[in-house]
C-alpha cells in the first residue's frame, strides 16, 4: 500500500506524542511505501518502512540506528551530518558529499568524503577521492572498480 500526503496536518494521526515520532503504521502494520508530497519539516523521529522522496535538501541532521534497503535517490545536498550506526544496502546515488561513509555495498558517481570511505563488499564508481591529505577509502570482502566515463 502507497500512502500519499500533501501537507503536514495530514500525517497528524501518525504523531505519537510520548515518544515525539511519526508512526507509519495502520492496523499493527507499516505503510509499504510513505510518500511526503511537500517540505517535510519536523522536529520528532520517524518510524517508516519505505519512504520515497526527491529533491532532498537538509542541514544540521543528527541521526542515530538507521537501517535501510533499496535506497535510489538523486541530488542529495546536505550539510552538517552528524550520524551513527548506519547500515545500509543497495544504495545507489548521484552527488552525494558526506563526511564519513560505511556501507556494504555502495554504488556511485563520484564519491568525495572527508577521512574514510570503507564498503564491506564492494564500491563501483566514476571516482572517489579524500578531501583530507590522508583519508584512506577501501574494500574490506570485495573490490573497489572505478569505471571510465
Amino acid at each position: 500500500m502507497v500512502k500519499k500526503f500533501d501537507s503536514l496536518d495530514e500525517i497528524q494521526k501518525y504523531y505519537d506524542e510520548k515518544t515525539n515520532t511519526y508512526i507509519f503504521k495502520e492496523n499493527g502494520k507499516y505503510i509499504d511505501i510513505v510518500a511526503f508530497n511537500f517540505n517535510l519539516n519536523v522536529e520528532a523521529n520517524i518510524d517508516a518502512k519505505d519512504i520515497k522522496a526527491q529533491s532532498i535538501n537538509a542541514m544540521d541532521i543528527n541521526a542515530s540506528n538507521i537501517s535501510a534497503w533499496d535506497i535510489i535517490t538523486k541530488d542529495i545536498n546536505a550539510e552538517n551530518i552528524d550520524s551513527y550506526n548506519i547500515n545500509v544496502w543497495n544504495l545507489r546515488a548521484n552527488n552525494i558529499k558526506s563526511g564519513n561513509i560505511e556501507a556494504n555495498n555502495i554504488y556511485a558517481h563520484d564519491i568525495s568524503y572527508w577521512a574514510v570511505c570503507f564498503a564491506i563488499q564492494n564500491i563501483t564508481c566514476h571516482s572517489i577521492k579524500g578531501r583530507r591529505e590522508n583519508a584512506k577509502h577501501f574494500v574490506l570482502d570485495g573490490a573497489l572498480e572505478v569505471l571510465k566515463q
